[in-house]
């Protein structure tokens, strides 16, 4: 679902085929080979004029990618702007009642019941362990806390973008969490730098004292 250049390919597939049906069918009606080779490819990408048919040909990589489809294809994910949609299909979003793994989790917890019972005879206090299927309501999931010391350090440690994309709850890049995390980023590294230029002034404070001994 976040993969938005898959919605173009679909076009493209179909008519990079209807391109190849169609100089298959033109070339077979001249008698000619059929037989492909590389230099073909381009034909079939970019359309033209087949010079031995005489027949032109979409140009595939164009239509399917124009800018209108490729800013179509970022709105239905979501990527431009930059919201949660691709969050909100059917094929993402479960809860505990139309996950396909519903059975699965169900036999989960029943099987986690029966251990914490088995804890709870043998004197040991199973209830600790003890955990429950929560029946998730549409637009109630909360990832992260926004606006928190928490969420800022999170983004602040991510490595990549899908895990500042994770700590932020889905934020944008534009948001207080981000921008925060970008500020205790740059403070961090000004405090390493500090650090490091106070070792380096008490090593030469300590020479000194050496120094001045030795005079």
């Amino acid at each position: 679902m976040t993969q938005e250049t898959d919605r173009s390919y679909g076009m493209f597939k179909l008519l990079f085929r209807c391109n190849l049906e169609k100089l298959t069918n033109n070339r077979l009606a001249k008698r000619l080979s059929i037989s492909f080779n590389q230099s073909i490819v381009g034909l079939l990408v970019f359309g033209g004029m087949d010079n031995e048919t005489f027949k032109s040909y979409v140009d595939a990589f164009t239509v399917s990618f124009s800018p209108e489809r490729n800013i179509a294809a970022w709105e239905a994910i979501g990527a431009v702007p930059f919201t949660k949609r691709c969050m909100e299909s059917e094929i993402v979003w479960q809860d505990s009642v139309n996950d396909p793994m519903h059975v699965i989790h169900q036999r989960i917890e029943e099987s986690n019941t029966v251990a914490c019972n088995l804890l709870n005879t043998m004197g040991f206090d199973g209830s600790g362990l003890r955990t429950r299927l929560q029946l998730v309501k549409k637009g109630k999931l909360t990832i992260t806390k926004p606006n928190s010391v928490e969420t800022m350090k999170n983004v602040a440690n991510a490595k990549t973008a899908g895990l500042k994309f994770v700590a932020m709850g889905g934020g944008h890049l534009g948001n207080d969490d981000a921008l925060k995390a970008a500020e205790l980023i740059n403070r961090r590294e000004q405090r390493r730098v500090l650090g490091k230029d106070k070792e380096s002034r008490l090593t030469a404070e300590l020479i000194e004292a050496d120094a001045l001994v030795i005079l």
